[in-house]
């Protein structure tokens, strides 16, 4: 606010605060604010933004409580009061952001995981009113937590990011720009209009004012009738891209399994050859895999016959899977499985893991990133 930055909370060595200070930039000191109201409570990883000359804090945690409540300052008459909002600003939640824009506040991410990672909050002061709406990322895996977003203009560029999660795997993000337009163009309509809208419906009219489109991707088409046998093949061999939806097609007809694109490329290529050839073809399987083990080459004869059979190898535009965690079994088993591969160790061994082993797959998985 002009020259001054304000400061509520924080951690220090353990310890939660609840103070409120001033720094004066003009000339570098720190004053104490004595305030009236209702103070919020000692809290950390909250957020702080200004509207006007008034002081918006929402969120927050403390050794045993997250916080959702909002809280509001006002410079003129030194006193806080808490906001009543209910409905998305009641949502408990640390380590996102909060962004003033005009009349609105615009908060993103925040834990828990998965409930806030892909959803804008938009809440207009004037009315003490918000709505979640979902976000539309980039392609690629993001974690909305412990970010920075910086107004620029009318967009918010995000910086940073992400976290080390037993449960999610670790994730750093990429940094990017979000068009804040689109979001309250969709917030200004829903207001007037008093409908409700799919979220689907409102990623889709987000991504057509900002000129995106889904990433297209490899997928591989198979009958429906072969579906669970190419899924577990291409599971096995670590074909599968995890981070895209299957997909049903014609009408149940045909499933589409999101494939990496080293995959498509080695089964294209190996569709081309005839039947009677598969049985020679071990020279060139071997370039994707390195492992020279029969059970990988047999799961790969699988597929090149499942795609001989009906199957096809297309590339098209497939949503990212906005759900699925990868859980810490299957992170431990990717772990183990890159580690063989650089040792050049039979991928065999995979399937020696005890099965204890991936019941405390988190801890192990502790273990094995404090080793490499």
């Amino acid at each position: 606010m002009g020259s001054d930055i304000y400061v509520f909370g924080g951690i220090n060595a353990g310890s939660i605060l609840g103070d409120f200070y001033v720094l004066n930039t003009d000339f570098w000191t720190w004053t104490a604010i004595e305030c009236e109201g209702h103070r919020p409570s000692s809290r950390h990883s909250h957020s702080l933004a200004a509207v006007a000359q008034k002081l918006y804090l929402f969120g927050g945690r403390d050794a045993k409580t997250v916080y959702g409540d909002l809280n509001v300052y006002c410079l003129e008459t030194h006193t806080w009061v808490e906001l009543r909002t209910g409905g998305a600003m009641s949502t408990p939640r640390f380590s996102h952001s909060m962004t003033a824009f005009g009349k609105w506040l615009v908060i993103l991410g925040g834990c828990p995981i998965g409930k806030h990672s892909r959803d804008i909050c938009l809440f207009d002061v004037t009315c003490s009113k918000g709505r979640l709406l979902p976000l539309a990322l980039p392609s690629g895996d993001f974690m909305m937590v412990r970010h920075s977003a910086t107004l620029v203009g009318t967009s918010l560029v995000i910086i940073g990011g992400g976290a080390v999660c037993f449960a999610f795997g670790t994730t750093l993000n990429s940094s990017f720009s979000l068009d804040l337009e689109p979001y309250i163009a969709i917030r200004a309509c829903r207001q007037s209009r008093k409908e409700e809208e799919s979220d689907e419906a409102i990623l889709t009219r987000i991504k057509e004012t900002q000129g995106c489109k889904e990433q297209g991707t490899w997928i591989l088409k198979l009958e429906t009738k072969s579906a669970k046998t190419g899924k577990d093949a291409l599971k096995q061999i670590g074909w599968l891209d995890r981070t895209r939806k299957p997909r049903v097609l014609c009408k149940g007809a045909y499933v589409a399994f999101p494939i990496r694109k080293e995959a498509a490329l080695f089964l294209k290529q190996s569709d081309q050859k005839k039947a009677s050839d598969l049985q020679d073809s071990e020279e060139s399987q071997s370039n994707l895999v390195t492992s020279t083990q029969s059970n990988q080459l047999f799961l790969q004869d699988v597929l090149v016959k499942l795609l001989a059979t009906g199957g096809e190898i297309v590339e098209m535009e497939m949503a990212l899977d906005l759900k699925r965690p990868i859980s810490p079994a299957v992170t431990l088993q990717t772990a183990v499985t890159n580690l063989l591969e650089k040792a050049g160790l039979p991928m065999s061994l995979v399937e020696e893991i005890p099965k204890r082993f991936v019941a405390h797959s988190s801890r192990l998985l502790f273990l094995l990133f404090c080793s490499l």
